[in-house]
């Protein structure tokens, strides 16, 4: 909907003098980009190129502003105070259509089918009461379907409710539908929608009343789900969608289930039985079947699921009041606005005209181009693939090839341990995995003691006994879902480490490399900079990356970890982690459940039993994830599922020191140490060793449960697969960056 917004300003309203536009991005370059690639590269912007030719990137550098940031953060997390003093000088209209439309999240109260709409009127409610005086115009569309006429006919970006049904009908796959088949569909055009909002911010704009417009067709221009059955069948009988193997496919009238008794019984003849029958002879033929059986349960299973999910919005028998709409449209007559420019009137839509020649073609078409972009994009992996290969055999004829270099060259690169010592903080980092042996700082009696769980000599850490102490996690920290994720219409599969899921990378992650040294300075402040080339396809990761790591003492009492990476040639998700194992009493100091810890951070996202974000945000007040004040760590652990925490908490949006915000506080009340924790990433894991069970590690010390914990700042664990999430992708020549530091003191 914002970008069908954005295209008509930019093509109707040249004078126009800004457009701030919000963009989850990490720097303002990256969030251009984005406005770029993302927004202005759409097809929706044809006319729009077409109109302006040349001098268009001319009136996107006047007119446009991509500013990172996120409204889910204190002042919609722009850092710039320069940059914020601008915006609210010099906005006067502020239009928000952030949300994600995901109806299985957790959440069914007084009421409420889902948390899409209760959190939706919980935020109209806050902006009602909070408005002050204050114009405030809130927009309730119902289903958005494709353009009807601007910029022209047909234009969607993804599926909405009905088209995934009537994509999946086209391609045979829907024999039966859950639904009155007197029930009506609330369908409106998007750029109808847009319309009503151009026309609502002039009447408004110097009003300080509130108001709310329904913006649907239900109650003047009703569509029933019959008619949309009826008019799918004529469509895909005229043009059949064409198989694969060049067969056309074949449809026939859905079945309309119109109640849940005949759902449920047409379910029990046509899956459940024939699920049984699957399940008997596969115990009879020794499992042989167990894959096959496996999927069909899984199929059924997610039936079942998605039935409880819409099944408030297919039997729903009400229709919305769009009389404010109307006299919206009243005004505007009055005012003697254009009516081609400003039509919102469902009245005028032809159903059956509109769905035969606008809304499936455009949904076809939206299909076909997303194929050819995946074809495309795999044409030009295997174009690149085969470049590698000639590559190889042409360095082969010279003697040596690629992969020959870069095993001599790792065979240079011999793991060692190097040291950084100021006087007062000792740090021990071997080149393996970038990965810190060894930490000593004083307690309240000035005796130093060594923090970090960890190994006396490298061999343990080269044959992986370390549940990754101490080492850089990547080149995606955390877990990944099924080891799966698709970028720009390609799949990508990852080694399965953590099963079912992909975890810390990979089987060889970047915590069992060897990086090359490039830099280790003493001295007041001493350093050491390591640097690793992940190559295109490691691990089933896209691109090459060029990754550099900085351990900094930078006082007395402080560390410093800069992490930084560039993509090279391809678009790669990449979220990196610092896994040290913290003790503050000494490594050998049994558990940490005595130590307090302070969090920055009001939610956390839960996680499946797999450990893996459900994609949900939740609130720790009241849950024992809630370490907003200090608390002893093992007051509540009891409470949480599992075996302890493993959770990734999302930080609070605030500044504390050197532009870092603060994310956490330890402190050990044996010894009196503290351990302070700034950074600049999104989220945090508070890991508590769950996992260790009797790893002997430096002097003979048993590492046991909940001997160590863990902070990694990171960006959100699986945030690949959720759109929610901040995005962890970096574009070709985008840079990575992750700064932690770490101070130690007493108390």
């Amino acid at each position: 909907m914002d970008v069908v917004f954005v295209e008509k300003i930019l093509r109707t309203q040249p004078n126009v003098n800004k457009i701030f536009l919000l963009v989850r991005a990490a720097d303002t370059k990256a969030a251009t980009e984005r406005f770029h690639n993302e927004v202005l590269g759409k097809e929706l912007f044809r006319v729009v190129r077409e109109k302006w030719g040349s001098n268009l990137n001319s009136l996107i550098s006047e007119k446009v502003l991509a500013i990172p940031g996120d409204i889910s953060c204190d002042n919609l997390g722009v850092k710039d105070p320069n940059l914020r003093e601008e915006m609210w000088r010099e906005i006067d209209v502020i239009l928000n259509s952030a949300a994600t439309t995901k109806f299985d999240e957790r959440a069914r109260l007084y009421g409420w089918p889902n948390t899409y709409v209760f959190t939706k009127a919980m935020g109209e409610m806050l902006l009602g009461h909070l408005r002050e005086n204050l114009p405030l115009v809130i927009i309730r569309p119902t289903i958005i379907t494709t353009t009807y006429k601007e910029p022209f006919p047909g234009w969607i970006e993804g599926f909405r409710t009905i088209d995934s049904i009537v994509i999946s009908y086209a391609k045979g796959k829907l024999s039966c539908f859950l639904g009155n088949v007197k029930s009506i569909l609330d369908a409106i055009p998007a750029d109808m929608v847009v319309n009503l909002i151009f026309e609502a911010m002039v009447v408004h704009a110097s009003q300080s009343s509130e108001i709310i417009y329904h913006v649907g067709s239900s109650m003047r221009n009703p569509l029933k789900l019959l008619e949309i059955r009826d008019y799918s069948f004529r469509y895909f009988t005229k043009n059949p969608w064409i198989k694969e193997d060049g067969k056309p496919v074949k449809v026939g009238k859905v079945t309309m289930l119109s109640n849940m008794a005949s759902f449920h019984r047409y379910m029990a003849i046509h899956c459940l039985l024939p699920l049984k029958g699957l399940q008997v002879i596969d115990t009879c033929c020794c499992y042989y079947f167990h894959s096959k059986y496996i999927k069909l349960n899984r199929k059924i299973n997610f039936l079942m699921r998605a039935v409880e999910l819409y099944r408030p919005f297919v039997f729903f028998e009400g229709i919305f009041d769009d009389t404010n709409a109307e006299k919206l449209r009243t005004t505007a007559k009055e005012r003697n606005v254009e009516i081609e420019a400003s039509y919102f009137d469902p009245k005028c839509i032809d159903w059956e005209d509109y769905f035969m020649n606008t809304h499936i073609p455009g949904l076809i078409k939206y299909k076909m181009d997303s194929i050819r972009y995946t074809i495309r994009t795999s044409l030009q992996c295997l174009n690149d693939h085969y470049n590698e290969v000639s590559k190889k055999i042409n360095a082969e004829r010279e003697g040596i090839g690629k992969d020959e270099e870069k095993r001599m060259a790792d065979q240079q690169k011999k793991p060692e341990i190097l040291e950084l010592n100021n006087g007062t903080m000792q740090v021990k980092i071997t080149n393996y995995g970038a990965t810190i042996t060894s930490l000593s700082v004083p307690d309240k009696n000035g005796k130093l003691a060594d923090v970090v769980l960890g190994f006396d000599s490298l061999e343990p850490y080269l044959k992986g006994a370390a549940p990754y102490f101490g080492a850089i996690v990547g080149r995606v920290a955390n877990r990944i879902k099924d080891g799966k994720f698709t970028l720009n219409g390609v799949q990508f599969s990852l080694p399965i480490n953590k099963p079912p899921n992909s975890l810390h990378g990979g089987l060889k992650g970047f915590d069992k490399v060897v990086w090359e040294v490039t830099e280790h300075k003493g001295g007041e402040n001493p350093s050491i900079t390591f640097k690793y080339h992940s190559c295109d396809g490691e691990e089933g990761y896209p691109g090459d990356v060029s990754v550099t790591a900085t351990y900094t003492l930078t006082s007395s009492t402080t560390m410093r970890l800069d992490m930084e990476a560039v993509s090279e040639n391809k678009p790669t998700p990449i979220s990196l982690a610092q896994h040290t194992y913290w003790n503050l009493a000494g490594h050998n100091s049994g558990n940490v459940l005595d130590h307090s810890i302070q969090i920055w951070a009001s939610h956390v996202t839960p996680v499946d039993q797999n450990t893996v974000p459900t994609g949900e945000i939740m609130p720790v007040k009241g849950t024992p994830f809630d370490f907003t004040s200090e608390n002893r760590i093992g007051s509540s652990i009891h409470e949480v599922p599992g075996l302890g925490y493993d959770h990734n908490y999302v930080l609070d949006c605030v500044e504390e020191k050197l532009g870092l915000k603060h994310a956490a506080r330890v402190k050990d009340p044996s010894s009196s140490r503290v351990l302070n924790l700034w950074t600049n990433a999104p989220g945090m894991q508070f890991y508590t060793g769950n996992y260790v069970n009797g790893v002997v590690g430096k002097g003979g010390a048993v590492y046991g449960k909940h001997s160590g914990l863990c902070l990694e700042t990171q960006g959100f664990p699986n945030a690949i697969n959720q759109p929610n999430f901040p995005s962890v992708v970096v574009q070709p020549g985008e840079k990575y960056e992750h700064t932690m530091l770490f101070e130690f003191s007493v108390e």
